[in-house]
């Protein structure tokens, strides 16, 4: 998946049976180049796909506070409420980015179910398409390699195994495969 040059639509077996719900997992940090590329095309794929099944969409984003774990660790020393804050202030942030991100869709006037969630994407999404009982999944992969995929690990490979529906995973045009043929 990491280095397939096109998307990669993982299929579990469901004989005969429709796509009723579509995940759409999205990353709106704006900016964030390979990851705007990624979103327009996921939500590309998701909104057509369900305007020609006619069936539900869902989009989640997992977001997370930058320096959780030093900060809840005491490394830094941060007061409770000066903590709370913060993190409502981060979530406020993802909500707007992600409220832009639907406005652009014409997703946020109640035509998608849209989770904006606290966590790691790699649990979060398993449980959000658990939870709704998703059909297919469409996430974008960017594809790190070397170390930065090693120590970062890539986001898709760790959610697959963890959900029980089809997956798409799509990566951004600028993506260039290592791959010789």
């Amino acid at each position: 998946m990491r280095k397939c040059p096109c998307p990669v639509w993982i299929i579990k077996s469901v004989k005969g049976k429709k796509v009723s719900r579509v995940l759409a997992a999205v990353d709106p940090i704006p900016g964030a180049g390979a990851n705007v590329e990624l979103n327009k095309l996921i939500l590309d794929l998701a909104t057509s796909l369900v305007e020609r099944e006619e069936c539900k969409l869902h989009v989640v984003h997992a977001w997370s506070i930058p320096g959780e774990k030093a900060i809840r660790s005491g490394r830094i020393p941060m007061h409770r409420s000066d903590r709370e804050r913060y993190e409502r202030e981060i979530r406020k942030t993802h909500k707007k980015w992600l409220s832009e991100l639907m406005g652009e869709y014409g997703l946020d006037s109640g035509r998608a179910k849209i989770h904006l969630l606290k966590g790691d994407p790699a649990e979060v999404i398993p449980a959000v398409a658990a939870k709704n009982n998703a059909d297919l999944v469409i996430m974008g992969t960017v594809a790190r390699t070397g170390v930065p995929g090693f120590l970062i690990g890539n986001t898709a490979e760790k959610t697959i195994g963890k959900l029980n529906c089809s997956v798409l995973t799509v990566k951004p045009q600028s993506f260039q495969t290592p791959i010789q043929l």
